[in-house]
C-alpha cells in the first residue's frame, strides 16, 4: 500500500512539472528551450510561452536546434507560434520534424507560443532565441512608388527587420522591378527579401531573394503586395532598391527587333496566379521569327485547360494557332511564316510553377511559292548551308491539282540523329501543323513526295554543329483524285478504272453514311502492285474522318479482301502509287449498317448483344451507356456471357468502364465464356463496350444492372471469401465498403490474405482497409492497411470483426482477396508459481490457422 501510494504522488508530481512549463517573458532577447532540453521532451505536454519586448519593436524567434516528433500537418507533437498575446492572434508557424525553421518575425512586440506533446514518441526537442528589431518599412498605397533598404545605397545595418505592405487600386496588379541589388549571401538565404503574394505574411511566397545582382520582375495576382527584409549578419551588402507599378492590363508587352527573351512573370521564381500576360514580336520585314525555350514550367492539365501558353504565327489573337502548351517539358523550336508573333501566357487560381524563358530571332530563307512548278534550294546552295537555320517554303498550286515535289540533289549531316539535328520535314497542306508527308535527312535521292491537294509545306532545321552542302527540289503538278461521298451506299475505284492507274497518284476519299450507322467497305477487284510491307502501291483505310485517324487497313497485291467496318459512320480511304510498275487498281461498294448500342437510364434493366440469344453478327461495335439516379452505383452481373477465345481477348472483346475519359477505370477486355463475377461502378455511370471481328461469333451476353448505396454486406459462419469490388481488376474510385463478419459463440474470427494491392501513402489516408474488433465501426482497431504487400493474420478477441473499405477519387489498384476462419478459444491467463500449457488439442494435431 506504501509503495502504491509513493508511486501516484511521483506520477502527480510529474504531470504538474510538466503542466507548469512555459511562462510569462520579457525584455529584448532571451531564450526558450522544451522541457529537459537536450534531453528528450515528456510526453503529454502543454507549454505556453508569452514573449513582450519594448514598445515600437518587433519580435523575431530564431532556432539554434529543433527536433520534434515528425506527423502530417504537425498533429502528434508541435510548436504553434502566434502573432499576439493568445492562440486568437493570426498563426504566424505550426513547427514539427527535424528541419531547422526559418527565423519567425512577429508584426509587433508580442508573440504567443505553445508547444505540445502526445503520448507516444519523443525528441530532444529545441532551443530558440528571441531578439528585437527597430519597426521599418510602411503601409504604401498608389499605383506606382518607390522602396529601399535602410541607408540605400550604403550598407543596410545589422538586426535589420523592414516590413512594407503595398496597395494598389481594386482589379490592379503590382509589378515590382528592383534597380539595385545586393545582399549577403547567407546560407539558406536567411539574409533575404521575401515578397508574398497578399497584404500579411502568411499570403503566398512569390520570391524569397537574397545574394547580389537579382534583377528579377516580381509580380501579384491581385492589387496587394507584403514586402519583408531580415538581416542578421555582422557584413552587409549595400541593399536594394525597388520601383512598383500597378496596372489593370498585366503583364506583356509589345517587342520589337531582330532578337531578344520572353518569359513569365516573377521568373525564375513562381508565377502569380490569374495573370494573363500578352506579348507582341514583330521583328524587320522579310525575316521570319524563331521562338526558342530554354526553361519550361506550367501546371500540367488535361487539354491545357489550367496554365498554358499561347502561340499565334502572326501579330493578333485570331492569327494561326502555332500551339497551346502546358507541362514540364522544352517545347520544340517554333518558327513563323512572318515577321510577327503573338504570344499569351494565363495562369488560374491554384498551383504555380517556375513558368519559362525563352529567346527570339530572325533570319530570311523560305518563302511563299506559287505556280504549277519551280525550284526551290537550301541556303547557299550548292555551298554548305548555315548552323542554327530554320527555313519554310509553302507551296501553292492551281485548285485541283496536287504538289508533286522531286528532290535532285541532298546531303544533310549524318541521319543516324534525325530529326534531332539537321532535317527537312514534309507536309501536306499549308502550315505546320498539317500530316507529315516525310522527314529527309543524310544523304541520297528519295521518291517524289505527293500532297492530297495544291498544298505542301517545308521546314529545314539545322543544328549548330556540322553541315553539308543541302538540297535542291523541283515541284510540279498532278490532276488530283478522291472525293467526299456521302449517301448509305455506293461505288469508289482507283484512276482510269478498269484500265492501270496512273503513277505518282494520291488520292483521298471520306465516306459519311448516316448518323447511328457504321460504315461497311467491301471490295469486288484489288490488284495493286506488289511490295514488301506494301511500300510502293497501296491503300489504306481509316476508321474515321482524318489521316491520323485508327487504320484498319494497309493492303496491296492482287487478292480478294475482306469486308471492312467502320465503328461510326465515317472512313478515310487513301491510294498511293509510286513512279514505276501500275496496275489495274480497285472497285469497292460501301454500305451503311444499322449500330447497336444504346444509352439505358434507370436503377435496374437488361442489355444483350446483338441477335442474343443466337450468336452475334460480325464486325459489330456497340456501345451502351448506362444512367442510374444521383448518389447510386452501377452494379452489372452477367447471366450469360460466351464470346470468342483468343489470346488477350483480341477477337472478339468487351470492355467496361466507369467514365468516357482517358483515365477511367477499365474492367477487360473480356471473352471466352462463363464470365459471372459482379462488376461495380464507382458511380451512377457505366459505359460498356462491344466488340467482334470478322470470324468465329458466340452466343453473346445477357447482363442485369442494379444500383446500390455502396457495397459489402453481413457474413455469417464459420469460415469465407471477401473481395474488393471488382476483383481481380481494379477497384472503382469513391466507394466505401462495409462488411460484417459473425463466427461461432465462442470463437474468434481470424482474417488472412491471399492478394492485397492498395494505393499507398503515408498515414494510409487515401483509399485503405479498417479492420475493427467488433461489430461496428466504433469498435477497437486492429488495423488500418494500405500499399501492396500481403499482410499477416488478423485476429479478434471474439466472434465479430467489422472491416471497412475506402477509396479516394484518384489512383486505384488491383484490392484485395481475403478469408475468414472461425476458432475456438486458446489461450488464457495463468496464475500460480508452477503450472503446464500446452497447443491445442495435445497431444493430437494443433488445427490450421491457430493465434
Amino acid at each position: 500500500m506504501l509503495l502504491l501510494k509513493l508511486f501516484v504522488f511521483i506520477l502527480i508530481l510529474g504531470m504538474s512539472v510538466v503542466a507548469g512549463c512555459g511562462q510569462a517573458l520579457s525584455g529584448n532577447n532571451g531564450t526558450i528551450q522544451s522541457p529537459n532540453y537536450p534531453n528528450s521532451y515528456p510526453n503529454r505536454a502543454r507549454c505556453v510561452w508569452t514573449i513582450t519586448t519594448d514598445p515600437g519593436t518587433q519580435v523575431t524567434l530564431t532556432f539554434s536546434a529543433f527536433d520534434l516528433e515528425r506527423a502530417y500537418n504537425c498533429r502528434y507533437d508541435s510548436l504553434f507560434i502566434y502573432d499576439g498575446n493568445s492562440r486568437g492572434a493570426s498563426r504566424l508557424g505550426r513547427l514539427c520534424g527535424q528541419t531547422l525553421p526559418y527565423p519567425i518575425t512577429a508584426s509587433g512586440n508580442v508573440m504567443y507560443i505553445e508547444f505540445s506533446t502526445d503520448g507516444s514518441v519523443t525528441r530532444p526537442g529545441f532551443l530558440a532565441q528571441w531578439s528585437t528589431h527597430t519597426v521599418c518599412g510602411q503601409d504604401l498605397t498608389g499605383n506606382q512608388g518607390t522602396l529601399q533598404s535602410p541607408n540605400y545605397p550604403a550598407s543596410y545595418p545589422s538586426g535589420t527587420q523592414c516590413m512594407w505592405t503595398i496597395t494598389s487600386e481594386p482589379g490592379t496588379q503590382i509589378s515590382l522591378t528592383f534597380s539595385g541589388f545586393d545582399l549577403q549571401n547567407t546560407s539558406g538565404c536567411q539574409e533575404s527579401l521575401v515578397i508574398r503574394d497578399g497584404n500579411s505574411q502568411s499570403a503566398e511566397l512569390l520570391a524569397r531573394m537574397c545574394g547580389p545582382d537579382n534583377f528579377v520582375s516580381i509580380m501579384t495576382s491581385g492589387n496587394t503586395m507584403f514586402v519583408q527584409f531580415v538581416s542578421h549578419g555582422n557584413t552587409n551588402g549595400t541593399g536594394f532598391q525597388a520601383h512598383w507599378s500597378a496596372s489593370q492590363g498585366g503583364c506583356g508587352q509589345a517587342l520589337t527587333g531582330n532578337e531578344g527573351t520572353v518569359q513569365s512573370p516573377n521568373f525564375p521564381y513562381n508565377y502569380p496566379n490569374n495573370a494573363r500576360c500578352v506579348w507582341n514580336i514583330t521583328a524587320d520585314p522579310g525575316s521570319q521569327i524563331t521562338l526558342t525555350f530554354s526553361d519550361f514550367h506550367l501546371h500540367t492539365s488535361h487539354d491545357c485547360s489550367y496554365d498554358y501558353l499561347v502561340i499565334r504565327d502572326g501579330g493578333t489573337e485570331t492569327s494561326n494557332l502555332f500551339s497551346k502548351i502546358c507541362g514540364m517539358v522544352n517545347p520544340f523550336s517554333l518558327q513563323a511564316t512572318g515577321n510577327t508573333m503573338f504570344i499569351e501566357f494565363h495562369s488560374n487560381w491554384r498551383t504555380t510553377r517556375s513558368g519559362f524563358h525563352a529567346r527570339w530571332s530572325t533570319q530570311v530563307c523560305g518563302q511563299a511559292l506559287t505556280g504549277n512548278e519551280g525550284t526551290l534550294q537550301s541556303p547557299n546552295y550548292p555551298n554548305n548551308y548555315t548552323n542554327n537555320a530554320q527555313c519554310v517554303w509553302t507551296i501553292t498550286t492551281d485548285p485541283g491539282t496536287q504538289v508533286v515535289l522531286s528532290v535532285s540533289a541532298f546531303d544533310l549531316q549524318d541521319s543516324s540523329f534525325c530529326p534531332n539535328r539537321d532535317s527537312l520535314v514534309i507536309r501536306d497542306g499549308s502550315n505546320h501543323t498539317a500530316n507529315v508527308l516525310s522527314t529527309l535527312c543524310g544523304s541520297g535521292i528519295s521518291a517524289p513526295i505527293m500532297a492530297s491537294g495544291n498544298f505542301m509545306f517545308l521546314h529545314f532545321t539545322t543544328d549548330d554543329s556540322i553541315t553539308a552542302s543541302g538540297f535542291q527540289a523541283q515541284w510540279t503538278t498532278n490532276q488530283g483524285c478522291g472525293q467526299a461521298l456521302t449517301g448509305n451506299n455506293g461505288t469508289l475505284q482507283s484512276p482510269n478504272y478498269p484500265y492501270s492507274y496512273p503513277n505518282n497518284a494520291r488520292c483521298v476519299w471520306t465516306i459519311t453514311t448516316d448518323p447511328d450507322t457504321k460504315v461497311v467497305l467491301s471490295f469486288s477487284y484489288f490488284n495493286l502492285q506488289y511490295s514488301s510491307e506494301c511500300r510502293d502501291d497501296y491503300l489504306v483505310v481509316r476508321d474515321g474522318s482524318t489521316a491520323t485517324s485508327a487504320l484498319l487497313s494497309k493492303t496491296c497485291g492482287f487478292r480478294l479482301l475482306a469486308p471492312l467496318t467502320a465503328s461510326g459512320n465515317v472512313l478515310h480511304i487513301e491510294f498511293y502509287s509510286n513512279t514505276r510498275t501500275s496496275n489495274l487498281g480497285f472497285q469497292a461498294e460501301w454500305s451503311a449498317q444499322e449500330d447497336c448500342g444504346a444509352a439505358l437510364t434507370g436503377n435496374t434493366g437488361t442489355l444483350q448483344s446483338p441477335n442474343y440469344p443466337n450468336n452475334y453478327p460480325s464486325s459489330a461495335y456497340c456501345i451502351w451507356t448506362i444512367t442510374s439516379d444521383p448518389g447510386t452505383q452501377v452494379q452489372l452481373r452477367f447471366s450469360t456471357f460466351d464470346l470468342q477465345h483468343s489470346s488477350s481477348c483480341q477477337s472478339d472483346a468487351l470492355v467496361i468502364q466507369d467514365s468516357n475519359s482517358s483515365e477511367a477505370n477499365t474492367i477487360g477486355p473480356l471473352c471466352g465464356s462463363d464470365y459471372r463475377h459482379f462488376i461495380f461502378g464507382s458511380q451512377n455511370k457505366l459505359y460498356i463496350y462491344f466488340l467482334s471481328d470478322a470470324t468465329i461469333s458466340g452466343a453473346g451476353f445477357q447482363a442485369e444492372w442494379s444500383t446500390r448505396q455502396g457495397c459489402g454486406e453481413a457474413l455469417t459462419g464459420n469460415n469465407g471469401t471477401l473481395i474488393s469490388p471488382n476483383y481481380p481488376y481494379n477497384y472503382p474510385n469513391n466507394v466505401r465498403c462495409m462488411w460484417t463478419i459473425t463466427a461461432d459463440p465462442d470463437s474468434k474470427v481470424l482474417l488472412t490474405f491471399s492478394y492485397f494491392s492498395l494505393e499507398y501513402d503515408y498515414g494510409c489516408d487515401n483509399d485503405y482497409l479498417l479492420i475493427h474488433d467488433g461489430s461496428n465501426q466504433y469498435s477497437s482497431r486492429l488495423a488500418r492497411l494500405c500499399s501492396s504487400s500481403i499482410r499477416q493474420p488478423i485476429r479478434a478477441t471474439g466472434n465479430v470483426m467489422f472491416i471497412e473499405f475506402q477509396t479516394n477519387s484518384r489512383t486505384s489498384y488491383g484490392g484485395f482477396q481475403a478469408q475468414w476462419y472461425s476458432q475456438e478459444e486458446c489461450g488464457g491467463a495463468l496464475s500460480g508459481n508452477t503450472g503446464t500449457l500446452q497447443s491445442p488439442n495435445y497431444p493430437n494435431n494443433y488445427s490450421s490457422f491457430v493465434y
